[in-house]
């Protein structure tokens, strides 16, 4: 096209009037897709270009088109940058020269280009608490802007140091949480072209949120046996003596308890009952002691009862010892001591201890000491057995044996009772509240074991405090 056009005069004397022509079109080259740090359907693309030939108007500028939208970019130069676009969309541009005559006309379209930009927003999260250090973020993810998301980054409020695993839906986030402290969770998502804005925030969530309540079983401590009776230093025709009583179970008791946070509990661990001595010379067994009770916070388990001591020489040499009372539900009473055998006859066993049936807790009961056998003829002295100590928790020691009756020499001597076991107190919640938050340095305990989502501390000895 020519550089001028002629428009008719309007008078005689001036007969045209040269005009500039519009610019013919330019030549695109190239479309670049601009996409780093773009905002999510913001794109932009880069369109190079070689200008007109000199047959058109002389070029002042220049406007680029998109197809579809119309998005426009103008300049004097190559490259222009169109700005605007819809992400993952696919354009074709035209350009078209601009001088003061006016616009020409669009040249072919371009090869077509997608913009991409960084993703949309992530939906958003609904956070679960999984345990004390794990929340589960599940989303529904934003368009990936036109480039694959590759990363998803997690942020907290109030803000702490995260882990973050997972490419897709749910997330799983890690991280210290402070005990009774609510989180509220945002998501954004990463391509090659830069990180999305956040999500909007999560409902709140405490990962370590203080148990309401517990499960407790407090069981008291377990008695000793008694004693057995003695006849050491007589001679002659003598009975065989009384062995001592088993010691009573401590009782158990279990239920649950509600808690608060920060207040201290007191925890007792109730200690055993010794068993008692064998008779002295010609004298009874002495009885067990009882065990101690078991306490958590206002629950109380009574200790059992001590054995009683069999019967020495001087009393009633047939007489059995009594047994040790139970200490309270499920905790059973000892065995009652044997009477000792008539002139020249063993002495008589002693009672077992008793055990707590209650199958909360391994409790087994001290084995009854076994009578001294009758001695003649001078024999070495038919002295009793030593009562077995209980084992477990919460159960009774053994009655220790009578000594054996004479029919020619000297007696024997009555043997001790076992101890019985400690108390026991144990608590447990679910896993997924927080652990006690301080347990006095005098208190002996195993835990806290998680087994089947739930957090169980054993408290085996000692007294003190625990604070949830």
């Amino acid at each position: 096209m020519s550089n001028t056009k002629q428009n008719r005069a309007s008078s005689i004397s001036d007969p045209f009037t040269k005009i500039a022509d519009v610019p013919d079109a330019p030549t695109i080259n190239t479309v670049t897709d601009v996409g780093t740090s773009q905002a999510y359907n913001n794109g932009a693309a880069s369109v190079a270009f070689t200008g007109p030939a000199a047959t058109g108007g002389a070029t002042a500028s220049y406007s680029v088109l998109s197809t579809p939208g119309s998005f426009t970019g103008t300049g004097t130069s190559s490259p222009i940058t169109v700005t605007g676009l819809q992400s993952a969309t696919s354009y074709t541009y035209q350009i078209a020269g601009v001088n003061s005559t006016g616009t020409g006309s669009y040249g072919a379209a371009s090869n077509a280009v997608t913009a991409t930009t960084v993703p949309q927003a992530p939906g958003t999260p609904t956070a679960t608490v999984t345990n004390s250090t794990t929340v589960s973020l599940a989303f529904t993810p934003g368009a990936t802007g036109g480039s694959a998301i590759t990363s998803y980054s997690v942020v907290s409020s109030p803000s702490i140091s995260l882990g973050v695993s997972g490419t897709s839906s749910p997330l799983t986030v890690t991280g210290t949480f402070a005990t009774s402290t609510s989180y509220t969770f945002t998501i954004t998502a990463t391509n090659a072209n830069g990180t999305s804005t956040a999500s909007s925030p999560s409902s709140p969530v405490t990962p370590i949120a203080i148990t309401p309540s517990v499960t407790y079983v407090v069981g008291g401590a377990g008695a000793g046996g008694g004693g057995g009776g003695n006849n050491s230093g007589t001679s002659g025709q003598v009975p065989g003596n009384g062995g001592g009583g088993g010691g009573g179970a401590g009782a158990n008791s279990t239920s649950t308890f509600a808690v608060t946070a920060s207040t201290p509990y007191t925890i007792t661990v109730g200690t055993k009952g010794n068993g008692g001595a064998g008779g002295g010379y010609l004298s009874d067994g002495a009885c067990g002691n009882a065990g101690n009770a078991s306490i958590f916070a206002n629950i109380t388990a009574a200790g059992g009862g001590g054995g009683q001591g069999g019967a020495g020489y001087s009393g009633n040499r047939t007489k059995n010892g009594i047994a040790g009372t139970s200490g309270g539900p499920s905790g059973n009473a000892g065995g009652a001591g044997n009477a000792g055998g008539a002139p020249g006859g063993n002495g008589g066993n002693g009672g077992a201890g008793g055990f707590n049936s209650s199958g909360l807790f391994t409790s087994t009961a001290g084995s009854s000491g076994a009578g001294g056998i009758n001695v003649s003829n001078n024999v070495a002295p038919g002295n009793g057995n030593p009562g077995g100590a209980g084992s477990g928790y919460t159960s009774g020691g053994g009655g220790g044996g009578g000594s054996g009756g004479i029919t020619c020499g000297v007696g024997g001597n009555g043997a001790a009772g076992g101890a019985g076991a400690n108390g026991i107190v144990i608590i447990s919640y679910p896993a997924n509240y927080a652990p006690i938050t301080n347990i006095a340095s005098n208190l002996t305990y195993t835990g806290p074991n998680i087994v089947s989502n739930t957090r169980t501390y054993t408290f085996n000895a000692g007294t003190g405090t625990v604070t949830f």
